[in-house]
């Protein structure tokens, strides 16, 4: 009794972790049907599955917007030091307990940002297969990652099990032909009217501003893309921001996108 009412949060973290594995959650969904795929699994390295607990935060950390991690951080680091001040003991016991719990989560959120750690790795079941990522950025993008280059975009893919990826800058149009150790397809991110249209497949330049007049006109882009022989996708449901009068438009002219990865038979 005196070790629960000494470590009640560690103890009941455990507790549910245990009745977690009671009722495990499948590793990957199928985005369409919400069911296990059956024609890949995601293998995780020994070392990532002894660090889960930490790995798992870090990559929840990792997929923040930068507002809402910063949330997190702020509310965490407030959080805790309100807690360490109101433990029981000399003003400088609680002033260090106060300074520890912050700590512990700014190092954490440098931690997601620079420590490297292994990652899980998509395994198709049949070798014919190809897992392509068809949304993903350099450092030319402003949610890109500091300093990444397309190397190291097609390093960073190859080793976590993907056989190429589009290269969907925002605004910049990538027209492959660069030599990496997976295929690079040319694509871009089209920032207008307040959406993010991904276009996959070789297209020229747009000028924006003809397709930032309003929701018809921000729509008249994926007709040009699909006069150019490319896709165009909706990554994000922003519709709340400019498009709440024409919802029923926007969801017979766009294709939604929800998930970055999909897998594909056939010849590369």
């Amino acid at each position: 009794m005196n070790l629960l009412r000494r470590h009640p949060i560690a103890l009941a973290l455990i507790a549910l972790v245990l009745l977690s594995a009671l009722v495990p959650l499948p590793p990957l969904v199928d985005a369409a049907n919400g069911a296990a795929p059956a024609d890949v699994d995601l293998v995780r390295p020994t070392l990532y599955t002894l660090l889960a607990p930490v790995s798992n935060v870090l990559d929840a950390l990792t997929f923040l917007s930068r507002e809402r991690a910063t949330a997190f951080l702020v509310t965490w680091v407030a959080a805790l030091a309100l807690w360490g001040l109101l433990q029981r003991g000399s003003l400088r016991r609680r002033l260090v307990s106060a300074a520890l719990g912050p700590l512990a989560v700014i190092l954490l959120g440098v931690g997601a940002v620079l420590l490297p750690r292994p990652v899980p790795r998509l395994v198709p079941a049949d070798s014919t297969l190809t897992v392509i990522d068809y949304h993903a950025h350099t450092a030319l993008s402003h949610d890109g990652r500091r300093g990444w280059t397309i190397a190291d975009l097609a390093a960073w893919h190859a080793a976590q099990g993907f056989g190429a990826s589009y290269v969907t800058d925002h605004n910049v149009v990538f027209d492959g032909g660069v030599d990496t150790l997976i295929r690079l397809l040319p694509g871009v991110e089209w920032s207008v009217y307040d959406q993010h249209i991904v276009a996959l497949g070789t297209m020229a330049p747009i000028d924006r501003a003809v397709y930032g007049r309003d929701t018809r006109a921000m729509l008249g882009l994926f007709a040009a893309l699909h006069r150019q022989g490319a896709i165009g996708l909706a990554s994000l449901s922003e519709y709340w921001r400019q498009h709440w009068g024409d919802l029923d438009a926007l969801r017979r002219t766009t294709c939604w996108s929800w998930a970055r990865a999909t897998i594909t038979g056939g010849a590369r």
